[in-house]
């Protein structure tokens, strides 16, 4: 005859480990791709950097139009 011994102190470990993988994993793709985290909370250290790269691509985007404008002036007072 066969027997299953299960452990369910085991599989509820394994089953709450397996979610704190899955929802760290969510946040660090959000991260990764700039997009928000639920809260500050959630990751403090990962939300101040993605803050910090958000600002820097917020800046390189008024640097590019005014590099825009900058070439349309030119080119205007070339022709």
């Amino acid at each position: 005859m066969t027997s299953v011994i299960t452990n369910v102190s085991a599989l509820v470990a394994l089953q709450s480990l397996q979610q704190v993988q899955f929802d760290l994993n969510q946040s660090q793709n959000r991260i990764a791709t700039g997009l928000r985290i639920n809260n500050p909370v959630d990751d403090a250290a990962n939300f101040g950097i993605a803050q910090g790269l958000r600002s820097n691509l917020q800046a390189f985007a008024a640097v590019q139009q005014s590099l825009s404008s900058g070439t349309g002036l030119l080119s205007v007072a070339t022709a």
